[in-house]
Parts: C-alpha cells; structure tokens; sequence
C-alpha cells in the first residue's frame, strides 16, 4: 500500500468515526495515524483516538478491524484517559486473544 493510499483510508475511517459523533455533541481531540499489522496471522486496520463528549472527561478509542478471506470483524474498546493504568495492559492482551472460528 502506498503512502498516499494509506493516507485515504485514515481519512475514510476519521470521517466513519466523526460523523455520527456530531449529532452526540463529541469531539475528536486527538487522531492518531491509522496502523496497517498483523495480529497473529491476522491483518488488521488500527484506528485509535482520544473524543470528548461536551465537558465529559476524555476516553481513549481503539477500533480493530480483522480481515479474514471474506469476512471482516471490528473490535472496539475504549476507557477513560483517567484510567488508562487499569485497562491499557489488558486490552493489548486481550486483543491477541481474537480468533475467527470456522462455523459447520
């Protein structure tokens, strides 16, 4: 994938995430570059940012999405920036746990 390419699909996925945020009074204050890895044999499409609901304290976003011959599963998992030193372990550990199962 070129830069430019990784480039449009950082802004698709920024518009996906503020859009519906407008009508709930939510801000994005902080976006972070979209990561293109594996998770195990998984590719993945990391999007992560920091939003803020009027005078709400601000929570930490990361949105996962699997790709897996022709499916595609999104995990989203967020915590507050204020507790950060309890959940940010934890969902790194918990994300590598994801497996598609093959259903008979």
């Amino acid at each position: 994938m070129t830069q430019k390419e990784k480039d449009e699909l950082n802004a698709i996925y920024r518009n996906q995430a503020e859009e519906p945020m407008k009508q709930l009074k939510t801000k994005i204050i902080k976006w972070y570059p979209l990561e293109i890895s594996n998770i195990g044999v998984y590719s993945t499409i990391k999007v992560s940012y920091i939003r803020q609901m009027e005078t709400e304290k601000p929570v930490y976003v990361v949105s996962y999405n699997f790709f897996n011959y022709n499916e595609i599963v999104e995990i989203t998992l967020s915590y507050r920036l204020e507790d950060e030193s309890i959940w940010k372990d934890d969902f790194q550990e918990i994300i590598k746990s994801f497996k598609f199962l093959k259903l008979n």
